[in-house]
């Protein structure tokens, strides 16, 4: 619906015009504004609480994507040396050096393990699928280590043998007594 006194396609009350796709929109607009959302999706992507927070963990220990193991490791111990908190005397010194150690061990916590550092790199590349990156993330965070099946099976030997030993003396005891 035309506003009177506006030109078509631009919002009542503002003298932006509206950015909506359609017939009247040139194609270079419309790339140059899907580019643009693409880019701050890429932003977004970096989510405080998942990983390294709104730091890119590669950057955090100074590598790149490529870097071996090796090298992680290399950078991961020479910033825990620089940054670690009992170097620092002052109060104000040492929580600065706190954080930033936590920063780093965070890091490389993430880029040690191939399977998390697999899953990272995925998010870096694919900031829009939001949910699946905090389900990844918390999963491997929270999961247990250890096969449920496994737990399950040692608690049902264990119980049967401590009921069969109750029951069994219970048993041996009742001809003690007549």
């Amino acid at each position: 619906m035309a506003v009177p006194g506006k030109a078509e396609g631009e919002a009542a009350g503002c003298g932006t015009p509206l950015l909506f796709p359609g017939p009247s929109m040139s194609p270079r607009l419309f790339f140059l504004l899907l580019s643009l959302a693409c880019l701050a999706g890429r932003v977004c992507a970096l989510i405080e609480g998942l990983y390294c927070g709104q730091e890119v963990c590669y950057d955090v220990l100074g590598v790149d994507r490529e870097s071996s193991k090796v090298e992680i490791a290399r950078a991961y111990r020479q910033l825990a040396r620089k940054y670690h908190p009992d170097r620092y005397r002052t109060n104000e010194e040492k929580e600065n050096a706190h954080n930033k150690f936590l920063l780093v061990a965070t890091a490389y916590e993430t880029l040690k393990d191939e399977e998390t550092r697999k899953d990272y790199d995925y998010m870096l590349d694919h900031p829009e699928e939001y949910y699946r990156h905090y389900y990844h993330y918390y999963s491997r965070r929270l999961a247990p280590k250890v096969d449920v099946r496994i737990v399950i099976l040692v608690t049902v030997c264990v119980s049967s043998q401590f009921f069969s030993f109750t029951v069994g003396e219970v048993a041996t005891m009742k001809p003690l007594n007549t």
